[in-house]
């Protein structure tokens, strides 16, 4: 084999090197976009999370608040008629839910906006 030959494939592996090389940080850099666009995703959910919390929680005080009302009236009126205010169709149902379900709901989307906020500040 010629000296020629000798540098033509020197510098034909080398090339190929660099280009294998050139390869393997465009793979790396696809990887790192591939990563970026799914946490991205992930901040976007969670700020469309979040402000479904924040309106939810609004939501809830807002409903236990009227529920509250309601049930005192019912409980007013009841006592004006001398009946049992849990004799009234609705009224203790209506109390379990406020009492129970909402005071539960709106303890869950605290924990949950603080999370959320958590997730995306960090």
């Amino acid at each position: 084999m010629s000296t020629k030959e000798t540098i033509s494939k020197m510098l034909f592996s080398k090339e190929r090197v660099e280009l294998g090389l050139q390869e393997d940080l465009q793979k790396l850099i696809n990887d790192t976009d591939d990563i970026v666009q799914d946490v991205e995703q992930i901040s976007d959910a969670a700020q469309r999370a979040l402000n479904i919390a924040n309106s939810s929680s609004g939501n809830i005080k807002s409903l236990m608040t009227k529920i509250d009302k309601k049930l005192n009236e019912v409980e007013s009126a009841a006592k004006d008629l001398g009946v049992d205010a849990k004799s009234v169709k609705g009224y203790d149902k209506l109390s379990r839910i406020s009492k129970q379900v909402l005071k539960n709901y709106d303890s869950y989307v605290q924990r949950a906006s603080k999370d959320l906020r958590s997730l995306i500040m960090s």
